[in-house]
């Protein structure tokens, strides 16, 4: 009875191993990396002299108020680690800039000030760093408004 087992089981693995080791091949098609497959470009110069005319222009989408701050921050992050030598990913940075950035913070900042800061810190989470940016941005177009005047 024990070798009529034994015997099954050798049997069994010498008959389903092969059956379940056979390799597939399937053609692999190019993948399109970050960049190319986002803004159209192929390297990171090409993506840090775009600009948003001409993504708008190699995409054929408009980007939205939040895509166009996002873009820019993400520039700016990977200027300065170029600058320090540090190691980046553009696609982990573009995220983290996504991720980062909160109209409603940037819009408190912007159309109520200091006041808007202020309830952005009573919100929490990252309102506030998105609602300092509004509010300096706010203070760049008074200085700018002031001059021209």
């Amino acid at each position: 009875m024990k070798k009529t087992k034994i015997i099954i089981g050798l049997f069994a693995l010498i008959i389903l191993f092969p059956l379940q080791s056979e390799a597939v091949i399937k053609s692999v098609n190019p993948q399109k990396s970050f960049l190319q497959e986002e803004f159209g470009v192929s390297n990171i110069q090409d993506f840090l002299s775009l600009s948003i005319a001409d993504i708008n222009r190699t995409t054929g989408k408009k980007l939205t108020f939040k895509d166009k701050v996002v873009f820019k921050l993400t520039q700016r992050k990977i200027k300065k680690n170029i600058k320090k030598g540090t190691f980046f990913n553009a696609k982990t940075e573009y995220e983290n800039a996504t991720n980062n950035f909160n109209v409603g913070g940037f819009m408190l900042g912007f159309f109520l000030g200091p006041i808007g800061v202020l309830l952005a810190i009573l919100f929490g989470g990252n309102a506030l760093k998105s609602s300092l940016l509004g509010f300096l941005c706010l203070i760049i177009a008074i200085v700018i408004v002031v001059a021209a005047g």
